[in-house]
C-alpha cells in the first residue's frame, strides 16, 4: 500500500517511527521545509528506508504565527497518486493540508488526520490569538467533512476531538507517540544511592513551557540539596538566566544532542516539564526511556497515560508555583521514591513501543479505507468492507466503548425494507451494514459499485468469537431453540482458548411481545455487561428487537446473526463451502426446508429484481 505523510519539517524523534512504518507500507514523506525556525534540530536524513521529498516552503509570518505555503505540492500530487493520505492538525500547514485534501478527494482516496490538539490551559488574551484559535476551530470543523479517520497522539487528544469537535468515537484511534526502546541505555548512576537530586528540563526554552514558574518555585526552596539543569535553547533563555542568576543550583547547558544528550539523561534523576500546553511532550517519553520519575502538569498530553500521578509522576496544575515547589521538595525529601517511581516509568515505556504504534496506524488506515465508501442496494447503503476491516472497526467500537449495533442484509432483507417501515428504521440507525450473501455482491457489481467482500453473520460470528478469545472480550448469546445457544457456546469454547461467553439464553416464541419476558432478558444481559451481544432469533425480529432496546442494553456491540447458533451447535447443517462461494447457500437451505422457504425465495424475494431495476432506471436522477 502506498502511504503519503505530510510533515511541516523533519523532526529527529519521528524518524525511527517512519522507518518502522516503511517496513509495512511503501512510504513517502513530503516535508514543507528542511528546518523549522523554532527548533535547533540537527540530523542526518541520508540512507532512510522511506522516500523523502523536500519541497520549497514559503513561510508567511503573521505577527508571531507562521503559515507555510509549499510550492510545487499540488503538481507533485497530480503526478503521484497514493492509496491513503495522512495530514496533520498543525495550523502552520493549513494551506498545504487543504491542497492535499483536494487532491485526495479528486482521486477518491481516504485521508487520515494525525492529530495532537488538546484543550490548552495556556491562552494569550490578545485579540490576535483568539482569532488564531477561531481559525483553527474553523479549519478542523471544515476538514471534518473530508477526513475518514483521526489518529490521535494520546487519549487526551482523542477526548478533545470527540468532545470539542464532535468527532464520533468510531472515527478516532489513539496511540502514535512511541518510545524507541532500542535506544535505552542503563543509567550509569546508582539511583539507589542519591545524595543530591538532579532535576532536568530538556527542550525548547519558550514561554508556554512554564519555565519562569519553575525558577520561581525553585527560588522558594530552602533545602538546596538539588541541582536543576536546563538543556535547550530558545527565546526565553536570557529571561530565565536573569531570574536564576542568584541561584547557584541552576545551570544552563544549551542545546544537546547525540552523546551529550544521552550523557545528560543518563546522569539525571527526575524530569521536569511544568508546561502550560503540550500536545504530547516527548521529553516524558525520554524520561520513561531512562527510568526517570516525572514532574509535569495536567496540560501535558502524555499526562494520564505515560505520566501517571502517584505511579511514576507528580502532576500539578499549570501555573501553580506553590504546588510545583511542593512536587520538587517531595523528591528532595523522599529520595528513596526516585528508583521506585523510575521503575514504573520503565514499565510504562515498554507498552509504548513501535510495534504498538504501527498497529494503530494500520487500524487507522484500515478504518479510513472502510469509511471511504458505502454502496447503495435498494433503500440502504452497505458498508464497503473486507472481513478484516469489519473486525477492526468492531474492535474499535469495543475499545472506545461506542455502543452500536450491526445488521447484515441479504436479498430477503432488501425486499422487506422496501415496505416494512419499522424494519427500515432499525436499519437506518445501525452503525454498520454488511453484505450478507453473494447475490448482494453480484448486484453491487451490476450497479457499477462493487462491494469488496461478502460478510455474512454466520461467517462473522466465529471470527468475532476468535478475536474475543484473544482479546478477553465478554460475549452473550441470545436466541435459538431451547439449549441451542448454550450448546453453541460449549462448542466454540472447545475450539477457542479463553473464550468468555458470560451468558446464554434461548427465549420463548413471541418473547418480544411479552414485557415481563423482555425485562427479564434485559436484566440478565445488563448484569453481565457483555462487550458483544449476539442475537439469533431471525430477521426482521432480531433487528427490530435490538433497535427498540439498544438504549437499555449494557452491551457495547449488538449484532443479529440469524441461524448461526444452530450452525455452531451442529443442530442445523450449513451449506458446503463450494455452495457458499458460488452463491447457492440459499438453495441449500431451500432443499432442506422447502415448505417454509418456497414462498420467501420464489415469490416474495422475486421483488428484488424489480427493486434493482428501479434503482438502475432512476440512478441518474438519484
Amino acid at each position: 500500500m502506498n502511504l503519503f505523510i505530510f510533515q511541516n519539517a523533519p523532526a529527529p524523534y519521528r524518524i525511527p517511527l517512519l522507518e518502522r512504518l516503511s517496513k509495512k507500507f511503501y512510504l513517502t514523506v513530503v516535508y514543507g521545509t528542511k528546518s523549522t525556525p523554532d527548533r535547533f534540530w540537527h540530523m542526518s536524513l541520508n540512507n532512510s528506508s522511506f522516500n523523502q521529498i523536500f519541497l520549497e516552503g514559503v513561510n508567511i509570518h503573521i505577527k508571531n504565527k507562521i503559515l507555510t505555503y509549499v510550492k510545487g505540492l499540488n503538481n507533485y500530487l497530480k503526478k503521484n497518486i497514493f492509496d491513503v493520505y495522512i495530514i496533520n492538525d498543525d495550523l502552520r500547514c493549513i494551506l498545504s493540508n487543504i491542497t492535499i485534501l483536494r487532491r485526495a478527494k479528486a482521486n477518491h482516496k481516504p485521508v487520515t488526520l494525525w492529530c495532537g490538539a488538546i484543550h490548552s490551559a495556556y491562552r494569550r488574551n490578545n485579540m490576535f490569538s483568539k482569532l488564531y484559535m477561531l481559525l483553527f476551530d474553523m479549519y478542523i470543523k471544515f476538514t471534518s467533512k473530508y477526513i475518514n479517520t483521526y489518529l490521535a497522539y494520546g487519549p487526551k487528544n482523542l477526548k478533545y476531538y470527540n468532545q470539542h469537535y464532535k468527532i464520533p468515537n468510531e472515527k478516532l484511534i489513539w496511540g502514535t507517540q512511541a518510545i524507541d526502546l532500542d535506544k535505552r541505555i542503563i543509567p550509569t548512576i546508582d539511583r539507589e544511592e542519591i545524595d543530591k537530586v538532579h532535576f532536568l528540563y530538556l527542550g525548547y526554552l519558550e514561554e508556554r513551557k512554564g519555565l519562569r514558574d519553575l525558577i520561581s518555585a525553585v527560588n522558594l526552596i530552602k533545602d538546596k540539596n538539588y541541582k536543576l539543569t536546563f538543556a535547550g535553547k530558545g527565546k526565553e533563555e536570557n529571561i530565565l538566566k536573569e531570574m536564576a542568576k542568584d541561584t547557584p543550583n541552576i545551570e544552563f547547558i544549551g542545546y544537546v544532542e547525540n552523546e551529550d544528550k544521552i550523557k545528560c539523561l543518563n546522569s539525571s534523576d527526575v524530569m521536569i516539564l511544568p508546561t502550560y500546553h503540550d500536545p504530547w511532550a516527548n521529553t516524558i517519553n525520554e524520561a520513561c526511556l531512562y527510568s526517570m520519575p516525572i514532574i509535569t502538569t495536567f496540560a501535558a498530553g502524555a499526562e494520564g497515560s505515560l505520566a501517571i500521578h502517584g505511579l511514576n509522576a507528580v502532576v500539578v496544575p499549570p501555573g501553580d508555583i506553590e504546588k510545583l515547589k511542593e512536587a520538587i521538595e517531595f523528591f528532595i525529601i523522599n529520595k528513596d521514591k526516585i528508583p521506585e517511581m523510575g521503575n514504573q516509568s520503565k514499565i510504562l515505556a515498554d507498552k509504548f513501543n513501535f510495534d504498538w504504534v504501527v498497529e494503530n496506524f494500520s487500524k487507522a488506515i484500515s478504518m479510513a479505507n472502510a469509511n471511504m465508501s458505502k454502496v447503495r442496494i435498494g433503500n440502504i447503503y452497505i458498508d464497503n468492507l473486507t472481513m478484516n476491516e469489519c473486525i477492526a472497526k468492531i474492535e474499535n467500537f469495543i475499545v472506545t466503548r461506542s455502543k452500536t449495533y450491526i445488521v447484515t442484509p441479504n436479498v430477503d432483507h432488501i425486499v422487506k425494507l422496501d415496505h416494512d417501515n419499522e424494519f427500515f428504521k432499525a436499519y437506518k440507525h445501525a452503525k454498520m451494514i454488511l453484505a450478507d450473501g453473494m447475490p448482494i455482491i453480484w448486484t453491487s457489481k451490476l450497479l457499477g459499485t462493487p462491494l469488496k467482500e461478502k460478510i455474512s453473520g454466520s461467517d462473522l460470528f466465529p471470527k468475532l468469537c476468535k478475536m474475543s478469545g484473544e482479546k478477553g472480550y465478554k460475549l452473550f448469546f441470545l436466541g435459538g431453540r431451547e439449549g441451542v445457544a448454550k450448546q453453541a457456546a460449549v462448542t466454540l469454547q472447545r475450539k477457542i482458548n479463553n473464550l468468555k461467553v458470560v451468558g446464554t439464553y434461548s427465549p420463548p416464541f413471541d418473547f418480544e411481545k411479552n414485557q415481563e419476558e423482555n425485562e427479564k432478558i434485559l436484566k440478565m444481559i445488563n448484569i453481565l455487561e457483555p462487550d458483544i451481544l449476539f442475537v439469533g432469533v431471525g430477521a426482521p425480529k432480531q433487528e427490530k428487537w435490538i433497535y427498540k432496546n439498544i438504549d437499555k442494553l449494557n452491551a457495547i456491540v449488538s449484532i443479529g446473526i440469524g441461524a448461526s447458533f444452530d450452525f455452531e451447535a451442529g443442530t442445523v447443517k450449513r451449506a458446503p463451502k463450494f455452495m457458499q462461494k458460488i452463491g447457492l447457500e440459499w438453495f441449500w437451505r431451500f432443499i432442506n426446508e422447502p415448505n417454509r422457504l418456497f414462498k420467501r425465495y420464489f415469490i416474495d424475494d422475486s421483488k428484488f429484481i424489480y427493486i434493482i431495476l428501479r434503482q438502475m432506471l432512476f440512478k441518474k436522477k438519484d
